[in-house]
């Protein structure tokens, strides 16, 4: 795992877990996840180092071509007492997550540059082996989505960056 430390040391607590490492991934390219229940299943046939967008080196996967939508995969357990809240934190994922726990599903956010939360309390049991899956949605060629230098035509030219999709 490449990113082990707290992301914001201001703000840590004594009981936390950090999801960063080596997730199931794969791309969607048809836009058939959610219609045939990817949040149900462990299919994902790929690997990918979160927090790398897959475009990246060391992502695992160093892929620069376009896709749109991807899914993630993992699996975790937690410590909690019964009067705690779990909370589950990503920094971004761009541009539009769904987040589903054991095939339910948790909620939505889009903004691909803002981090946002869920309570997940409710979804989550001590000690048991839970499945989260993340769709990822980050229409490449949409001019309308704030994308700062990120590159809308398929190819970085003068100061437009290569496009990043995902967690």
């Amino acid at each position: 795992m490449y990113r082990t430390e707290y992301p914001q040391p201001q703000f840590q607590r004594e009981n936390w877990t950090n999801l960063n490492g080596s997730w199931d991934f794969d791309f969607d390219d048809q836009n058939q996840g959610v219609r045939d229940q990817w949040y149900q299943q462990e299919k994902l046939t790929q690997k990918i180092e979160v927090p790398f967008a897959y475009q990246t080196e060391l992502s695992g996967i160093d892929d620069q071509s376009e896709h749109s939508v991807v899914w993630y995969q993992r699996h975790f357990q937690i410590d909690q007492s019964t009067d705690e809240v779990t909370i589950l934190h990503f920094g971004a994922v761009d541009f539009k997550a769904d987040i589903w726990i054991d095939g339910q599903h948790v909620g939505t956010h889009s903004g691909g540059h803002t981090s946002f939360s869920f309570d997940i309390t409710n979804f989550v049991k001590d000690g048991t082996d839970h499945v989260m899956t993340v769709r990822a949605d980050d229409p490449v060629r949409d001019e309308e989505l704030t994308r700062g230098k990120q590159n809308w035509t398929g190819e970085s030219t003068g100061i437009w960056y290569t496009n990043t999709t995902g967690i």
